[in-house]
């Protein structure tokens, strides 16, 4: 027997519930709730605090109803279901059939509802189609039914909802890459947005025309392949709905590459720096990895990039390299590169020069300069001062910099250069002192007054002492200029006493320090000292005789030189007297040295000395009984 739905009416005081076959019916008296559970096609009676059974099929129901009410069955009305083809998820453009399926009953009249709103169009219509569905027919779709027999509407059936978007359209991925060679296996895949593989099968294309139809693939792995515009579409597993057809990828098939092994620097690379070698392929593709091989190398080095950097550089990175290519799994490989020999040399080390000096003072304008192999036409440069850990003048990069903006500090520099930008090694420092505006120091080389015709030399002394400087010189009489710190006056003058002074510059525009306080300088006149020759000046040979130099002083304030003839005589003899038995004739002078500061007196007049002959004694002895011997000097001229 065919089971019919049910209605439970819950005769109660104010409430009366319908519920179908199998559900239950929650009813209340005096607070209470009760339950009832009712299947099968009877109909109930009870009584209260009773309990009735009954059932159909072989089923038994248990119906248990306390307090005062009646419950009766009636027959349920039935329930239609809607159902959809091909599918409630469906493509703009297509078409889409709904039928409203009632289980019991014939010559119905059906209704169809759309979001609750009923359809005019499909009135009376079991089946309801829509062609070239579009956008405005999404939505929640119900049906339900009538007959003439019976003018009561069955229930409403449950809703099915219509998903309506735009067709999708698949994207092809080539990989490694559209640009391949031959060997090499490539991955073809169709991407369908929401699709993925469980949803649909592919269609391949290769210029228009079927390419491998026995494969349907979202992903298809193949190594047997040509160049071309590669296209697909996916074909829906649940109702063979296809997809737009993806736009064209060409796949360009090369033969075999062979790349090339560049370096980023055109030159020898410099240690300390570094350089980068670029290992290029044509035509360019994605999906490498790079290989680098070096003859003292016993493994590949391998990078993810097309360049391989050497940093820093060092003399034992120079020789010969080369470079080759692989991807995929399981890997395919490249020929090499040719080999590219990188020369590496020592980085120059540069020396940084302070003009006028590394004294300098507060307002002078320095020159800076960075001396390096190559000059100034090759390089840049980088000045620092190390004081602070600052850069020095970022903004110039010459050779030389002449600036009044400078600090004490340790200067340091290092070359750019021009054709690579590649660096030199950074100089030693240099110490930069500044002071102040300096006020010389002048000084005499002389303690005392200075004797005419002798020299006497000033000094302009700097302190701290610097390098690069004129000094001047101020007389009320004369300006003279010297390079050097001293200036000598030599045969002094009675009218080169006076007041001095003296200032010095160095640089373009000169740099004048301060004038020095007054020297006075004391000039007398020198003394003239006397030849005094004892016992005379008329001498026979043999005897002895004393010279004497006398100058105003006495023995004890100098030293004095004598001279025969203009020549120097008795150097080793340098006492105010002097006694010897070794002379000639000749003019004898003398003068004296001070031995204070070794001025010098005038020389003395000659003083002739004449030696004659030669004394012998003479003995004459006159015997009478008695000898009597007289002996006498007889002085007497040889004549040769």
């Amino acid at each position: 027997m065919e089971l019919r739905p049910l209605c439970v009416f819950l005769l109660m005081t104010g409430l009366i519930h319908c519920t179908q076959t199998g559900q239950e019916v929650q009813g209340q008296t005096n607070g209470e709730t009760e339950w009832v559970t009712v299947t099968g096609d009877k109909k109930l009676e009870t009584t209260p605090g009773e309990e009735v059974q009954g059932g159909t099929n072989k089923e038994t129901e248990g119906v248990t109803v306390t307090g005062d009410k009646k419950l009766e069955t009636t027959p349920a009305r039935p329930k239609p279901a809607v159902k959809v083809q091909p599918a409630e998820r469906v493509f703009i453009g297509e078409n889409v059939t709904l039928t409203c399926e009632i289980q019991t009953g014939e010559s119905w009249r059906y209704l169809w509802y759309r979001n609750n709103e009923e359809l005019s169009d499909a009135a009376g219509k079991k089946t309801y189609t829509i062609t070239h569905i579009k956008d405005s027919h999404k939505g929640d779709y119900t049906c339900n039914g009538t007959q003439s027999s019976d003018p009561e509407y069955t229930q409403t059936s449950d809703a099915v909802t219509l998903t309506v978007s735009e067709s999708p359209k698949p994207v092809v991925i080539i990989k490694p890459d559209t640009q391949v060679f031959r060997g090499e296996r490539v991955t073809f895949s169709c991407d369908i947005q929401g699709g993925g593989d469980t949803e649909w099968t592919y269609d391949w294309y290769r210029d228009d025309k079927t390419f491998n139809p026995s494969i349907t693939a979202q992903g298809i792995i193949i190594s047997d392949y040509d160049s071309g515009k590669y296209t697909c579409r996916g074909r829906r597993r649940s109702d063979s709905q296809i997809s737009k057809t993806s736009d064209p990828v060409t796949l360009t098939v090369s033969e075999k590459p062979k790349p090339e092994l560049t370096s980023s620097l055109k030159g020898a690379v410099l240690t300390g720096n570094s350089v980068t070698l670029s290992c290029t392929l044509k035509p360019q593709s994605a999906g490498w990895k790079f290989y680098w091989i070096k003859p003292t190398q016993n493994t590949e080095s391998e990078t993810e990039t097309h360049s391989y950097t050497i940093n820093p550089v060092s003399v034992s990175d120079g020789g010969q390299y080369s470079c080759r290519a692989g991807r995929g799994n399981p890997v395919y490989y490249t020929h090499y590169s040719d080999e590219l020999r990188v020369d590496v040399i020592e980085s120059p080390k540069p020396v940084v020069i302070i003009k006028p000096d590394t004294q300098v003072f507060r307002g002078e304008t320095v020159t800076f300069r960075c001396d390096i192999q190559g000059g100034d036409t090759e390089w840049t440069y980088d000045w620092y001062r190390y004081r602070n850990d600052n850069t020095f003048h970022t903004s110039l990069t010459t050779q030389e910099i002449s600036t009044s903006n400078y600090y004490s500090g340790e200067y340091t520099c290092r070359g750019r250069r021009r054709s690579d930008s590649q660096i030199s090694k950074t100089s030693d420092p240099v110490t930069l002192t500044v002071s102040e505006k300096p006020k010389p120091e002048l000084t005499s080389s002389l303690k005392g007054a200075v004797l005419t015709g002798n020299s006497v030399t000033l000094s302009c002394t700097l302190k701290p002492q610097s390098a690069g400087w004129k000094f001047y010189w101020i007389k009320p009489t004369q300006s003279p200029e010297t390079e050097t710190h001293s200036y000598t006056i030599r045969s002094v003058s009675v009218s080169d006493g006076g007041h001095y002074w003296c200032t010095a510059g160095r640089g373009n525009p000169v740099y004048y320090t301060d004038y020095s306080d007054a020297l006075w300088v004391n000039v007398i006149e020198s003394p003239k000292p006397v030849v005094i020759i004892k016992p005379d000046t008329q001498l026979f040979r043999g005897e002895r005789v004393t010279f004497r130099c006398e100058i105003q002083g006495g023995d004890i304030e100098w030293t004095y030189d004598w001279y025969r003839d203009d020549k120097t005589s008795y150097p080793s003899l340098t006492t105010q007297g002097i006694i010897i038995s070794d002379y000639d004739s000749g003019k004898y002078t003398c003068r004296g040295r001070r031995r204070s500061d070794s001025q010098i007196s005038k020389t003395s007049g000659p003083v002739t000395l004449t030696v004659s002959g030669e004394c012998v004694c003479v003995c004459v002895c006159v015997c009478v009984c008695v000898c009597v011997c007289v002996c006498v000097n007889v002085c007497y001229y040889l004549y040769m």
